[in-house]
């Protein structure tokens, strides 16, 4: 299954009217970051089996990917995803590994790698309310909204 995802996701972005799909962002990211980064199985038909555990940064991607799917309220691998939700899980988990004191840089750089990738997959920016440019960005609006609940 995840061949044919591959041969169809080869050069393609989400194009207006086209539904951006979880299963086949994940593909995405592995063959643009390598299987060492995201090593995906062969075969996998749900949440459980989609990564190996020989990855670089096992727990992190197994992370990543967990959130996404969660944000994006994926009940299945082919679900629809958003942009905004999925730079939300983003941005928690770069938030998380930054308070980390056991996080390192390659961690966080594998993080911004996954982001901009994700930013290539859903297409060119476009003027989306709610929709950052950035993980970064996320993180940072997140903090502000979260400043000013906290300060109401």
């Amino acid at each position: 299954m995840s061949v044919i995802v591959n041969q169809q996701m080869e050069n393609s972005t989400i194009r207006p009217g086209r539904t951006a799909r979880f299963r086949e962002l994940i593909v995405w990211w592995a063959d643009r970051l390598g299987r060492h980064q995201v090593p995906l199985r062969d075969k996998f038909d749900d949440i459980n089996d989609l990564l190996s555990p020989d990855a670089v940064h096992h727990e992190l991607i197994q992370e990543i990917v967990r959130k996404v799917y969660c944000l994006n309220r994926c009940g299945h691998l082919n679900a629809a995803i958003t942009l905004e939700d999925t730079f939300t899980a983003l941005g928690r988990v770069r938030e998380k590994l930054l308070k980390s004191m056991r996080s390192d840089i390659d961690q966080i750089d594998l993080l911004d790698n996954i982001g901009w990738y994700t930013r290539q997959y859903f297409g060119p920016p476009q003027d989306e309310p709610g929709v950052s440019g950035t993980i970064r960005e996320s993180v940072d609006a997140n903090a502000v909204d979260h400043d000013m609940r906290a300060s109401s």
